[in-house]
């Protein structure tokens, strides 16, 4: 018999009982903190219809935005870098190569004719 099957069989009594729910028990999944806007929202946020992708990875998440620019942003959502990638375009698609710590972006060029 497997560890886990061990484990199913040990649990199944517990709902056998009339008081069944009684025996459940809570566990903490998530670590719970508040999340404050300070000075309101970071700049790439107040113009949501401006964003045209986003990633996440390295504990950050860039935001790139119809311009041309992107933003990084921290696990508080303050900007720590914003940089200029496409001079005359935007970022379609955003991905970070978990293993080396490599932020890949794809973009389109505007053409003005």
């Amino acid at each position: 018999m497997s560890p886990a099957s061990e484990r199913i069989v040990a649990a199944a009594p517990l709902c056998l009982r009339s008081d069944a729910l009684a025996q459940w028990r809570s566990f903490d999944v998530f670590e719970k903190s508040r999340v404050g806007d300070g000075n309101g929202p970071p700049e790439v946020f107040r113009s949501p219809n401006e964003i045209s992708t986003v990633a996440s990875g390295q504990s950050l998440v860039v935001v790139a935005d119809i311009h041309g620019g992107l933003t990084t942003l921290n696990a508080s959502f303050e900007p720590v870098k914003t940089w200029r990638a496409f001079v005359d375009g935007r970022a379609t698609h955003a991905r970070f190569a978990e293993a080396k710590g490599i932020l890949v972006t794809l973009g389109v060029r505007t053409v003005l004719l």
